[in-house]
């Protein structure tokens, strides 16, 4: 609750918050003021909490579940969620209508491109991990080479590696 006048005095610089909420604020009370970024993740299904051991919890669902069934969910969503309460700024009418397409297409969705930087941090970070293994493995089994030479009294005859 205290996160849009901090936004706006710029105590802090940004928030991240369950996308609902901020959609629903953004877009009927801070449309001129504030701005939503970024793709969401994945759309997920609402959560409701009760009392444990509820009497009407299976009603509950069992209605729930018809309402999203009937599509009557999802035009609620539009109606409450996704209205813009706001007239939108001109300013930044086109670069918030290209962000919004943007969002369109990749909601509900983990692409590529929205995940690539992460794919290839995930494998730069196992390759270097791998390559430590690696050479840990290199370091064991010389010293064990050495240790076991020592023991039987062989002759170690260190060949130089030429690269």
């Amino acid at each position: 609750a205290d996160t849009y006048p901090r936004l706006l005095d710029y105590t802090i610089d940004a928030s991240i918050c369950d996308s609902s909420v901020l959609e629903y604020a953004v877009n009927n009370y801070y449309c001129d003021e504030l701005t939503l970024t970024g793709v969401s993740f994945v759309k997920s299904p609402f959560a409701i909490a009760l009392p444990k051991d509820w009497l009407y919890k299976t009603d509950l669902d069992r209605n729930i579940l018809a309402l999203r069934e009937s599509g009557k969910l999802e035009s609620l969503e539009n109606t409450w969620i996704n209205h813009r309460a706001c007239s939108s700024s001109s300013s930044s009418s086109s670069s918030s209508s290209s962000l919004d397409q943007v969002n369109d297409q990749n909601s509900g969705t983990f692409s590529l491109n929205v995940l690539g930087g992460l794919f290839l941090t995930f494998f730069i970070i196992t390759a270097i991990a791998f390559g430590f293994h690696l050479w840990n493995c290199r370091v064991v089994i010389i010293n064990t080479f050495h240790q076991t030479m020592k023991r039987i009294k062989l002759p170690i005859r260190l060949m130089p590696i030429r690269c």
